[in-house]
């Protein structure tokens, strides 16, 4: 289970934590995909901020594919890929939100998504881009 430093007595292990997966860029501890009957599909997404700062924005981005690991495109955009935007603040050293995107992708032959990108804003106005599953890891 994700956690928040809640506790001195153990602020100093958690600091530590933090600062392993913010090098490792470590920052959706999981997610998961499906679709429903009509073929939408909803991503559900855990994210925990590791950095030192305050995240103020954050862009998601997911590609579909078919079963043959080809990609696939939405009906209504003709894209592969779909950029899912939240402005929630993420509070530094452990701020941990669960999201629930409905809808954000429609095929019918969707067997596969997968994490493309993950750009960060920091109340500081810098950016941050990871690359891939790179942005994934496990506590």
């Amino acid at each position: 289970m994700p956690f928040l430093v809640s506790s001195q007595s153990d602020s100093a292990e958690r600091k530590k934590q933090f600062k392993e997966y913010a090098e490792k860029d470590h920052i959706i501890l999981n997610w998961d995909w499906s679709a429903d009957k009509s073929s939408q599909v909803t991503v559900e997404v855990s994210i925990m901020n590791p950095y030192e700062k305050d995240i103020k924005a954050m862009w998601l981005t997911f590609s579909a594919f078919d079963a043959k690991g080809r990609p696939v495109k939405d009906v209504k955009t003709g894209k592969t890929s779909i950029m899912i935007e939240s402005k929630r603040l993420h509070t530094a050293n452990g701020g941990y939100i669960d999201y629930k995107f409905e809808n954000v992708f429609n095929a019918k032959s969707v067997d596969e998504m997968r994490v493309e990108q993950v750009k960060l804003e920091f109340a500081d106005q810098t950016v941050k881009l990871i690359k891939g599953s790179r942005a994934v890891g496990a506590l």
